[in-house]
C-alpha cells in the first residue's frame, strides 16, 4: 500500500479520528480537572473527576447507543459534531469557572458529551476498519493520543492545560476532532 492508498484508507481516517477525539477528552478533563484542583482539595477532584466523570462518560457512551438503535449507525456523525462543538463550550465554564457548582456542572455535561463522541469513533472503528485491524487502529490511535496529551500537560508546567490557553488548545482539537 502507497502513501496515498495509506492516507485515503478507512483504518487510517478513523485512526485519526480517534486520535483527535481522545486528545480531545483527555485534555479536556485534564483542564476540568486541574481546575478543580483550585476549588477542592486534589483527592477530592480526583474522586470527583474519575467518579464522577466517568459515570457520566458511561451514560453518553449508552445514549449514543440508543441513539445508534433508533436513528441507525448511518445518521449519528451530526449528534457526534454537535457533542464535539457542545464538549468545547462546556469546557469555558468548567474551566475558568469561579464557584465549584458551575465548575462541576459543566465539567459532568462536558464528560457525558465526550462519552457520545466516544462512541461515534468506537462505532465508526467496527464498521469502517478491518476486523483484524481495529486493535492496531484503536491503539495506535490511544497510544498517540496518551503522549500528546502527557507533553500537553508537562510542557510549560501544564500550561496547556489549564486556564484560557488550555480552553484554546481544546478548541484547536476539536476543530480537528470535527473536520476528521
Amino acid at each position: 500500500m502507497d502513501v496515498r492508498q495509506l492516507a485515503r484508507s478507512p483504518q487510517t481516517r478513523v485512526g485519526l479520528l480517534t486520535f483527535a477525539c481522545f486528545s480531545l477528552g483527555s485534555t479536556g478533563w485534564l483542564l476540568w480537572f486541574y481546575h478543580l484542583t483550585d476549588l477542592v482539595s486534589p483527592p477530592a477532584a480526583d474522586a470527583l473527576t474519575r467518579v464522577g466523570g466517568y459515570l457520566v462518560q458511561a451514560a453518553g457512551l449508552g445514549t449514543f447507543a440508543l441513539a445508534c438503535h433508533a436513528r441507525g449507525p448511518s445518521r449519528l456523525r451530526p449528534l457526534a459534531l454537535a457533542a464535539i462543538v457542545a464538549f468545547a463550550i462546556c469546557l469555558a465554564p468548567a474551566g475558568l469557572a469561579s464557584g465549584l457548582a458551575p465548575t462541576l456542572d459543566f465539567g459532568l455535561l462536558a464528560n457525558a458529551l465526550c462519552g457520545l463522541f466516544q462512541g461515534y469513533y468506537l462505532l465508526c472503528m467496527a464498521h469502517h476498519v478491518e476486523k483484524d485491524r481495529r486493535g492496531l487502529t484503536f491503539g495506535t490511535a490511544y497510544a498517540a493520543s496518551t503522549i500528546v496529551s502527557w507533553l500537553l500537560a508537562t510542557l510549560g508546567d501544564g500550561f496547556l492545560t489549564r486556564g484560557a490557553q488550555g480552553i484554546a488548545v481544546c478548541g484547536a482539537l476539536a476543530i480537528g476532532a470535527a473536520i476528521t
